[in-house]
């Protein structure tokens, strides 16, 4: 668990980051707010989903519990692995009203913030 909580506080400003990046500049609240939902969401059906599993039987639940997180973290794996390699051929676009990226990530960006854009 101290995993979880030390790897998501190091990986939420980065990708809060790339993700504000990569929207247009009057989008971007409504790039936030959808980062900032999805994630009060995820943690309360974390919480609902892998509480119902271990109050029934502890050992067995927890066995469960870890097996989903790490299937879903293989999913969330692959998904990211994708989004980057459909993100290497993007070419930033010349928009004066998109946001300057710090760090040169854009061609990554570009793939997460496109349906935001839409």
């Amino acid at each position: 668990m101290a995993c979880f909580g030390v790897g998501g506080a190091l990986v939420m400003p980065a990708l809060t980051s790339l993700m504000l990046d990569s929207v247009l500049a009057e989008r971007a609240g409504t790039a936030a707010a959808l980062l900032s939902t999805s994630r009060q969401m995820g943690g309360a059906l974390r919480i609902a989903v892998f509480g119902a599993l271990v109050a029934s039987d502890f050992s067995c639940g927890m066995r469960e519990s870890l097996l989903l997180a790490a299937a879903l973290l293989g999913v969330n794996a692959l998904g990211a692995a994708a989004l980057l390699r459909r993100g290497e051929g993007a070419s930033p676009a010349q928009d004066s009203s998109r946001r300057p990226s710090s760090d040169g990530a854009e061609g990554v960006g570009g793939s997460l913030g496109a349906w935001v854009r839409a």
